[in-house]
């Protein structure tokens, strides 16, 4: 703590004249160690009053400058990549799932590999029939006429693997893709529910190979282009909403950050980038279609060429591959 400006004065308890007196050498000598005393003791209260430790000795003490650091995401995602950023607006604390897929296989409490629709609601849909692949990172390829795909559901048994918070939730997911420009459709996306629930509407959070020159992007190469929407093929929201932009670099040599905020009754919103540097692409805000839902299943699934897009989408064999760093949901805060 440091002294008021003006602190009081402690009486001098003088000695015995006998003993005051000092020949003029050991007097100069007395005020220059009275001198370095009062120096020393005003650096120590001024490094006090700024909340600092220094230390005393011989020569002149040194205080040290104040910092202010902040602290970066620590670990390592798959691939080597570094753990994604909290989003603005949320806190460590809200994080409810954090899937780096480190080690070489699939965390079976929070994944399967049988893609269908809402559980316990739809059944399975096609069968991929490829395996994942993990090894310090997820890889889903489609090639051969066989695809591998990961869902947090496992529609089969009718059973929720991981459970997104009904009130809702921010979902992000680092990751990159190989060439889009063969007819190749990589998506992470939420299904939609058969119309059994109103306003369950499927969310895409990513879906690559759009067409860029029929989405005002003329010019810009396919591979830098990344597409979300709310509502997909579901078509229950008359006004769903769509959004193609450039990511800024070419995903099949960069890994891209998407995000996702879904809030029933409110708002879908989707992010290019996290944290601090997150850029808002598109924000449906038709409250009223957007509907609660307790059984959103979210599908990574490296498809082929989609039937009848030849207006929209790149043509072709439809073979690539899906590289996932790293998939982070977090509870809205409270």
């Amino acid at each position: 703590m440091s002294k008021p400006k003006h602190a009081p004065r402690t009486p001098v308890q003088r000695k015995p004249a006998h003993v005051r007196r000092r020949s003029p050498a050991s007097v100069l000598a007395l005020f220059i160690i009275l001198g370095a005393v009062l120096v020393g003791g005003l650096a120590a209260a001024v490094a006090i009053s700024n909340g600092t430790a220094i230390t005393l000795g011989v020569g002149t003490p040194t205080v040290p400058q104040l910092t202010t650091t902040t602290t970066p995401p620590s670990g390592t995602a798959g691939f080597g990549q570094p753990v994604m950023a909290t989003p603005s607006g949320y806190a460590a604390a809200n994080m409810i799932l954090d899937d780096t897929f480190q080690g070489t296989s699939l965390d079976a409490s929070h994944w399967s590999e049988v893609r269908g629709g809402p559980s316990p609601d739809v059944g399975p849909w096609v069968g991929y029939g490829g395996r994942p692949v993990v090894d310090n990172g997820l890889t889903l390829t489609n090639a051969n006429g066989s695809a591998s795909m990961v869902d947090t559901a496992n529609p089969a048994t009718g059973q929720n693997l991981f459970a997104f918070p009904v009130r809702g939730f921010y979902l992000q997911v680092n990751f990159k893709v190989s060439d889009m420009s063969n007819g190749f459709f990589p998506a992470i996306w939420f299904p939609y529910d058969n119309g059994i629930h109103p306003n369950a509407n499927e969310m895409d959070l990513f879906e690559g190979g759009f067409l860029p020159s029929s989405y005002g992007l003329a010019g810009h190469p396919v591979d830098d282009t990344v597409e979300s929407n709310y509502g997909g093929c579901s078509c229950q929201d008359p006004a769903w909403a769509q959004k193609v932009v450039d990511a800024g670099a070419d995903i099949t040599q960069h890994f891209v950050t998407l995000g996702m905020e879904w809030v029933p009754g409110s708002h879908v919103n989707f992010y290019l980038g996290q944290g601090a540097t997150r850029t808002l692409i598109l924000s449906d805000t038709n409250g009223a279609n957007i509907g609660a839902f307790a059984d959103y299943n979210l599908v990574i699934t490296p498809q082929g060429t989609p039937s009848g897009s030849a207006g929209w989408h790149t043509q072709g064999a439809g073979t690539g591959s899906m590289y996932i760093a790293e998939v982070q949901v977090y509870a809205l805060p409270s």
